[in-house]
């Protein structure tokens, strides 16, 4: 009886030896994760690493896997995680995780919450911002929220990026506009808990297991400490009072595209305001909801 083992080619972006008060490559991973996941996938087949790098689609069809199982960020670009998949398709190659649209869409977060609005999914008020001009002519009421358009994993989020005057906005605008050379999303804050979703599960049987983002120190933190370097992660279960974290995918609203594997970012804003805003969307799919609680709204991030 012959035995077929799997050759499962692991797409992924390393991250370099850095300085580690950039975060230029926050959205990598580190080598001791890349080793943890080939370990795990070694369980199912033969693992053929695939770094996604400028010779990406050369190692690809050299390769031929069975299938990729894609943890890769890209290289260049507002589109770069929907690179391997994209070259996959073209060859025909089975691969897990957003399809090319789903991550092309959602790393840029106006084009996502335009999508959003339109669908009647409440998303907080937003504006993108192109250059320092804009500022001026901003309608929305403070506090403010502002961060890059197309970044994911923290990059950009500063404890200070939260504005309370039109000056505190326009020095960080400028401050983001400089440093990450694309437009920056404005946004109503939300004060509430933040939560991260993981979502498994194709054709509604969808499972969801969510954690609460604690960013209880982060006001703390010293100026320009990226946001993400100060959280805490706790798993938040159902029943947990105000806080409960038992999330559904909201089946009125159709999935942003894909299916797979996904995760979602939510936070709750208070009760009576126009409420939510995104989070890092690079992994969506169906769009999920906070159950309702005496503390707030349900807010989709």
């Amino acid at each position: 009886m012959l035995f077929f083992r799997m050759r499962i080619g692991l797409a992924y972006n390393e991250k370099p030896d850095a300085n580690s008060a950039s975060d230029a490559y926050a959205e990598w991973d580190d080598p001791s994760t890349i080793d943890a996941v080939e370990q795990a996938l070694g369980l199912f087949g033969t693992v053929v690493r695939l770094e996604a790098d400028e010779s990406f689609p050369q190692k690809l069809t050299l390769a031929r896997p069975d299938i990729v199982f894609n943890m890769a960020e890209g290289l260049h670009g507002p589109c770069r995680e929907s690179h391997v998949p994209a070259l996959c398709e073209y060859l025909n190659i089975p691969y897990t995780g957003s399809d090319p649209l789903t991550l092309a869409l959602t790393l840029h977060k106006g084009r996502t919450k335009e999508i959003l609005a339109y669908r009647g999914v409440p998303t907080a008020p937003f504006r993108v911002i192109e250059r320092l001009s804009d500022v001026a002519r901003m309608p929305l009421p403070f506090p403010l929220f502002v961060k890059p358009v197309a970044e994911g994993s923290g990059k950009g989020i500063f404890v200070n990026n939260l504005c309370e005057t039109p000056a505190q906005l326009a020095e960080r605008v400028l401050f983001l506009l400089d440093r990450y050379d694309q437009p920056v999303l404005v946004e109503t804050y939300l004060p509430g808990p933040e939560f991260t979703v993981a979502i498994l599960g194709n054709n509604g049987d969808v499972r969801c297991l969510p954690i609460e983002v604690d960013l209880g120190h982060a006001r703390a933190s010293p100026r320009d400490l990226p946001v993400s370097a100060d959280r805490r992660l706790r798993l938040a279960v159902p029943g947990d009072g105000a806080r409960g974290a038992r999330c559904v995918p909201r089946a009125r609203v159709p999935r942003l595209v894909s299916h797979r594997c996904a995760r979602r970012s939510l936070r709750r804003a208070e009760r009576g305001r126009v409420e939510s805003a995104p989070g890092d969307y690079s992994r969506s799919r169906d769009e999920l909801l906070l159950p309702e609680s005496s503390a707030g709204r349900r807010v989709l991030v």
